[in-house]
């Protein structure tokens, strides 16, 4: 604290002007006082009659250590304190002396000097003005605490918050903080800008009410954060719009752990890649889809029929394949052109699949060759009537390209309830039923003997 009154000569006097009685008591406290490291105690003598002014009367030793002055120096250099105050506070902590001093209240302050060697020193300073009621005398009795250290770490906390909000603010993806509850904390502007949400909308949010209410994987994932099993997970998964729609995103979440290393929260990172499992599905369906007529192709048919088969033998029940081939599709083909040849495949195809059950799978093999995959039959007669329905469906006449064109089907029917049959086996079954049908005059249905 600064002792010089402004407006009169110097008042400070060295320690041997001005000699207090000592006991035993208060040479104990005296040496418990200059053992602390980092902190620097001090007082001075009040002058009522001109508050303005002090005499400083004791200083703690330590000072030498935190600003590297003579310990006298403080007692007889009445411009130090005011040479090391840091420039940019100096103005400040001088209205702040002179106003306890005015009105002898308390004082506490936090601010910067600069020591000997040019480093620059935060302490904290609190002083108070206390009274000995035995002479009335009173006293500035003040510490000096170094908070170097402090202030650093608060410096660098700062840094990084001031870091991690520019990054959060500007990132080009969905930014989320979560808490160990599952609340969101907090959302970037971008993540609400991309999903449609006012400002702060998400803020203290449940994100489970963001997820599928199936995606239990999202919220395992996010146990494992919050229990400390795993730091960082990536995974993709849906979050739901301001309007109820789905986003696919790929998100990264870090656990974030504070300064005793226990879990805090957790940061999410959002990458949209809704444009990215769109095309990704769409593979996928060109992939087991024939491109002609929609329905699916030889491969997702035997997929599909592996899965009933293995589901419907496990229960001891039985599936069936219809197999079927178009008679005179290539009479069609040839007078009329290709063009017309895949429009009666189209026409097909959907006289086809309005035939059959929702728990039956229309594909087509190829060429003009069609298969039906009955799940839910629970006999060989049970097959013969769809495949009955199926070529009922195919005797309207069809119009192709203006043309009126009448379609029969040779048609195969194989069924099983053995393990002994595999899918393919059972596709085969049915393809030589189908060609049995072909050898006997066409237009008709025959079944698979072996497999009844």
């Amino acid at each position: 604290m600064d002792t010089r009154d402004p407006d009169t000569p110097n008042h400070r006097h060295t320690h041997g002007e001005h000699d207090v009685p000592t006991s035993d008591v208060e040479r104990q406290f005296q040496r418990l006082v200059e053992h602390i490291p980092g902190i620097v105690a001090y007082m001075d003598l009040v002058q009522l009659d001109n508050p303005g002014s002090s005499i400083p009367i004791y200083i703690s030793p330590q000072v030498e250590d935190l600003l590297g002055y003579p310990r006298d120096a403080w007692l007889t250099d009445d411009e130090l304190w005011l040479d090391v105050v840091h420039p940019d506070d100096a103005e400040r902590m001088i209205a702040a002396d002179a106003e306890a001093r005015r009105t002898l209240s308390s004082l506490f302050a936090e601010y910067r000097m600069v020591a000997r060697d040019g480093t620059v020193v935060w302490v904290s300073e609190k002083a108070a003005v206390v009274t000995d009621p035995v002479s009335g005398v009173a006293y500035w009795q003040g510490v000096m605490v170094d908070i170097t250290d402090r202030k650093r770490t608060e410096s660098a906390l700062a840094a990084s918050e001031r870091q991690f909000r520019s990054i959060f603010d500007a990132a080009a993806i969905g930014v989320m903080t979560v808490g160990l509850d599952g609340l969101i904390l907090e959302a970037n502007p971008t993540l609400e800008k991309v999903c449609n949400y006012p400002p702060g909308a998400l803020h203290e949010r449940p994100l489970r009410d963001y997820l599928e209410p199936s995606d239990v994987s999202t919220l395992e994932r996010f146990a494992d954060l919050v229990n400390g099993v795993h730091d960082r997970c990536q995974l993709e998964h849906l979050f739901r719009r301001n309007d109820d729609s789905l986003m696919w995103c790929r998100t990264v979440m870090a656990l974030v752990r504070d300064e005793r290393g226990e879990p805090a929260h957790v940061t999410a990172m959002l990458e949209d890649i809704s444009d990215r499992k769109l095309i990704e599905a769409d593979l996928v369906h060109r992939t087991l889809h024939d491109a002609l007529t929609e329905l699916p192709n030889r491969q997702h048919f035997i997929d599909r029929l592996r899965q009933t088969r293995a589901r419907r033998f496990a229960a001891g029940e039985g599936v069936a394949v219809v197999f079927m081939d178009m008679d005179g599709f290539k009479e069609v083909n040839d007078t009329q052109g290709h063009h017309a040849g895949d429009e009666l495949l189209q026409a097909i195809a959907r006289r086809l699949r309005a035939a059959v059950r929702p728990t039956d799978t229309v594909a087509r093999f190829g060429g003009d060759e069609f298969v039906v995959l009955a799940g839910e039959v629970d006999s060989v007669t049970d097959a013969t009537q769809l495949a009955w329905r199926l070529t009922n469906a195919l005797r309207e006449p069809f119009t192709i390209g203006g043309v009126i064109v009448t379609l029969t089907a040779s048609v195969g029917v194989a069924y099983s309830a053995s393990d002994e049959h595999s899918a393919e086996d059972i596709v085969r079954h049915a393809d030589t039923a189908m060609y049995v049908a072909k050898q006997r005059g066409r237009n008709r249905i025959e079944i698979f003997e072996a497999a009844a």
